[in-house]
Protein backbone atom coordinates (compact mmCIF):
# COMPACT_ATOMS: atom_id res chain seq x y z
CA UNK A 1 0.00 0.00 0.00
CA UNK A 2 1.04 3.56 -0.52
CA UNK A 3 2.86 5.64 2.07
CA UNK A 4 2.94 9.42 1.89
CA UNK A 5 4.65 12.23 3.76
CA UNK A 6 2.25 15.07 4.60
CA UNK A 7 4.11 18.33 4.86
CA UNK A 8 1.75 21.24 5.54
CA UNK A 9 3.41 24.63 5.64
CA UNK A 10 5.45 25.67 8.65
CA UNK A 11 5.40 29.33 7.62
CA UNK A 12 3.57 30.96 10.50
CA UNK A 13 4.88 34.37 9.44
CA UNK A 14 2.83 34.46 6.21
CA UNK A 15 -0.36 36.17 7.41
CA UNK A 16 -3.67 35.76 5.58
CA UNK A 17 -5.96 38.64 4.87
CA UNK A 18 -8.76 38.49 7.43
CA UNK A 19 -6.76 36.56 10.02
CA UNK A 20 -4.77 33.42 10.44
CA UNK A 21 -1.64 32.42 8.60
CA UNK A 22 -0.36 29.94 6.06
CA UNK A 23 0.75 27.38 8.66
CA UNK A 24 -2.64 27.43 10.38
CA UNK A 25 -4.72 26.92 7.25
CA UNK A 26 -2.47 24.33 5.63
CA UNK A 27 -2.54 22.29 8.85
CA UNK A 28 -6.34 22.46 8.84
CA UNK A 29 -6.31 21.00 5.33
CA UNK A 30 -3.93 18.22 6.42
CA UNK A 31 -6.15 17.55 9.48
CA UNK A 32 -9.14 17.13 7.16
CA UNK A 33 -7.18 14.76 4.87
CA UNK A 34 -6.14 12.33 7.60
CA UNK A 35 -9.50 10.50 8.03
CA UNK A 36 -9.71 9.93 4.27
CA UNK A 37 -6.19 8.54 4.15
CA UNK A 38 -6.92 6.21 7.08
CA UNK A 39 -10.23 5.08 5.54
CA UNK A 40 -8.42 4.36 2.27
CA UNK A 41 -5.69 2.35 3.97
CA UNK A 42 -3.00 4.82 2.97
CA UNK A 43 -0.20 5.08 5.50
CA UNK A 44 1.22 8.50 6.19
CA UNK A 45 3.70 10.42 8.28
CA UNK A 46 3.24 14.10 8.96
CA UNK A 47 5.60 16.90 9.86
CA UNK A 48 4.90 18.99 12.95
CA UNK A 49 4.33 22.76 13.07
CA UNK A 50 7.52 23.29 15.08
CA UNK A 51 9.62 21.90 12.21
CA UNK A 52 11.15 24.00 9.44
CA UNK A 53 10.85 23.40 5.72
CA UNK A 54 14.42 22.06 5.73
CA UNK A 55 13.83 19.64 8.60
CA UNK A 56 10.58 18.44 6.99
CA UNK A 57 12.42 17.72 3.75
CA UNK A 58 15.23 15.96 5.62
CA UNK A 59 12.74 13.77 7.50
CA UNK A 60 10.93 12.95 4.26
CA UNK A 61 14.21 12.07 2.51
CA UNK A 62 15.10 9.65 5.32
CA UNK A 63 11.92 7.67 4.73
CA UNK A 64 10.70 5.58 1.85
CA UNK A 65 7.62 7.48 0.71
CA UNK A 66 5.67 7.21 -2.52
CA UNK A 67 4.71 10.89 -2.34
CA UNK A 68 5.82 14.02 -0.50
CA UNK A 69 2.70 16.20 -0.33
CA UNK A 70 3.50 19.77 0.66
Amino acid sequence: MYKIYLSPSTQEFNPYYGGGNEEEYMNLIADAMEPYLVASGIRFVRNSPDMTAASSIAQSNMGNYDLHFA
